[in-house]
């Protein structure tokens, strides 16, 4: 986990990884970067207020995760977890694929001080599935390649180098056309 985060600070700026529960322990999972969402703004000095995390989930993981067990209450959610659409318009998907996932996006506000709690939510598309309040720091740690001083993502060590290949490749590509004078 630690070293596909290192990967991610490198390639991406930051690398990001989830504190979670799993059958009663704590685990760390890695998050892609890419469904981290943070206003701009408000992530400026690193101490957002609010944080999502969208993902695209199987429907039938949703359902355990969210619906199982046999309240009314969870009929309810497990229905509407199977009339979410499986195919957006949603751009980040990029690709067909026969995976019958749904995009959940979890949703985090912090409390405005230590005696106001926040909220935790999650949702899918029409539905919310939970809705509770949430006391303590967003359940992620962030490792950063450089800081980024205008806004909440770092700056990968590619981007870094950018400038620098560029000159590289132009250089070479001057060494080519040499070689074809001679």
């Amino acid at each position: 986990q630690l070293s596909e985060c290192f990967r991610d600070a490198c390639v991406y700026g930051t690398g990001v990884l989830k504190v979670c529960e799993e059958e009663g322990r704590a685990c760390v999972e890695r998050v892609n970067p890419k469904g981290i969402v943070v206003d701009d703004g408000e992530g400026e000095d690193l101490k957002p207020r609010n944080m999502y995390q969208r993902r695209y989930v199987d429907r039938l993981v949703a359902k355990d995760l969210w619906a199982s067990g046999d309240t009314e209450e969870a009929k309810k959610l497990a229905q509407l977890i199977e009339d979410c659409p499986r195919d957006s318009d949603d751009v980040e998907a990029g690709y067909r694929t026969t995976a019958d996932a749904i995009l959940v996006t979890e949703a985090w506000h912090l409390g405005e001080n230590d005696k106001t709690p926040g909220r935790w939510c999650v949702v899918i598309e029409g539905a919310t599935l939970v809705d509770v309040e949430w006391k303590g720091p967003f359940p992620f740690s962030f490792l950063r390649w450089a800081r980024d001083e205008g806004g909440f993502f770092g700056v990968g060590l590619a981007e870094e180098l950018r400038g620098i290949q560029n000159q590289i490749n132009k250089l070479l590509q001057q060494i080519e056309k040499g070689h074809h004078l001679i």
